[in-house]
């Protein structure tokens, strides 16, 4: 069976321990507050980064 590879990550010296995405400084709230607003996921992943941020969840 394979492991689930984590992609949320909270460590107190990273932003004071907001939950972010594996790698990076992007709070997890970021992708949740634009997917609330309802905002086209194709801006969101506007960027290369993104995209692999994006890709990286699924």
């Amino acid at each position: 069976m394979k492991t689930a590879t984590p992609v949320i990550h909270s460590d107190p010296d990273i932003l004071g321990g907001t939950p972010v995405f594996v790698g990076t400084r992007v709070p997890m709230k970021t992708l949740l507050d634009y997917l609330e607003a309802g905002d086209p996921l194709d801006e969101l992943l506007g960027t290369p980064f993104n995209k692999r941020i994006f890709l990286s969840i699924c």
